[in-house]
């Protein structure tokens, strides 16, 4: 009876490897001048690969360089993604920025590290320069 009970909690919690890293692009085309364009141009996209909406807040996204994006309140769709750009912007549905004043990315190697607010590994991209994007 014990192991029946264990069985439906686990099957009733929504899997957390639904949500991934899809995409890092780490040298957008143009000049890296600093400003807040260019910044933005940078990005990290995250999906929900699942059928149902997740909460992302308390989650965050680690690089190897030692920043660190904390999603706000933050609910994520079944199917959709969320682009996380460097720079500063007003936040939307799809879209949430970082508001740094540095680069994010190293144009020549780098990593994210996606953890849910248990600080639990549930992504991991790493990139070698060149094509200026990779796709996780």
């Amino acid at each position: 009876m014990v192991a029946i009970f264990i069985g439906l909690l686990s099957s009733a919690v929504p899997a957390a490897a639904e949500i991934r890293i899809e995409r890092i692009r780490f040298a957008p085309p143009g000049d890296d001048d600093g400003s807040n364009a260019s910044l933005n141009r940078e990005l990290i996209r995250i999906e929900n690969t699942g059928q149902e909406a997740a909460r992302l807040r308390g989650w965050m996204i680690h690089t190897a360089e030692h920043l660190v994006f904390y999603f706000p309140r933050f609910r994520l769709a079944g199917g959709e993604a969320v682009t996380i750009h460097s720079g500063e912007g007003d936040a939307t549905r799809r879209h949430l920025y970082w508001n740094l004043t540095i680069y994010a990315w190293d144009n020549d190697a780098g990593a994210a590290t996606l953890f849910n607010r248990r600080m639990q590994e549930i992504d991991m991209c790493s990139y070698q320069g060149g094509g200026g994007s990779v796709a996780c």
